[in-house]
């Protein structure tokens, strides 16, 4: 379980400065690994893998998956849907990545209508 006394990363901005650069995934790989961190199944694992590392092998397992799900939806203000909710997303940075950077595009395309 995470410690009460948690710190948050920053909230992500998709805005900011850093993505208007072009370096998005770069941004979005970090902040995915920070957020992540934090739980402690992951703290000793996270720091050192690339991000394509599958995270089941590495030593994940389903209750910390839903911790991942939980920092990620708070920290990005986004709601994984039902059809992201598999073992395949949260298999690597990378695949949740992809499914934030979808849903972050979705959500700014709505807010911009």
């Amino acid at each position: 379980m995470i410690e009460p006394d948690f710190v948050r990363v920053r909230l992500f901005d998709p805005n900011d400065e850093l993505m208007s650069k072009g370096r998005e995934a770069a941004v979005m790989t970090e902040e995915i690994r920070k957020v992540i961190t934090v739980i402690p199944k992951l703290q000793d694992i996270v720091p050192g893998v690339a991000a394509d590392t599958d995270l089941w092998d590495a030593g994940m397992d389903s209750m910390t998956s839903v911790q991942m799900m939980m920092l990620l939806e708070d920290h990005f203000g986004v709601e994984l849907p039902e059809r992201a909710l598999t073992r395949e997303t949260f298999a690597s940075i990378r695949s949740l990545e992809a499914v934030l950077v979808e849903l972050l595009n979705e959500k700014k395309a709505v807010s911009s209508d």
